[in-house]
This record gives structure tokens, C-alpha cells and sequence, in this order.
């Protein structure tokens, strides 16, 4: 996590791996998170939520 503006606001991204079964098939989804955070009081509230897939390996395709 990166606090920012004086400690009002905070940028936190992280990595994830997750596999389930849908039916019968196994899948593992991999990408990565980024929450942008605004301070209100003591509170710590959401204002943006970015969500990236990561890219296919080559010759997964």
C-alpha cells in the first residue's frame, strides 16, 4: 500500500491466482487488482477499482 496527499488517499494492487470447477472443466484465472482509496474520517473508502487479466502465456493460446 502507497499513502498519498498527506496520508488521505492510498493505492493498493496485488496479484492473484484462483482455480475453480465450472461443471466438469477446471479453470485458473490469474490477473491483478488495484483499489484507489479516499481517507474520510476514520474510514477508508473505495473510489476506484481496476481489474487486470494477466496475458496468456505464449503458445497457451
Amino acid at each position: 500500500m502507497q499513502l498519498h496527499a498527506g496520508g488521505k488517499s492510498a493505492v493498493v494492487t496485488y496479484f492473484y491466482s484462483i482455480t475453480f470447477a465450472m461443471g466438469t472443466a477446471k479453470q485458473t484465472m490469474r490477473g491483478r487488482d488495484m483499489f484507489f482509496l479516499v481517507k474520510e474520517g476514520r474510514k477508508w473508502l473505495v473510489a476506484a477499482d481496476q481489474f487486470s487479466p494477466e496475458p496468456p502465456q505464449a503458445g497457451s493460446a
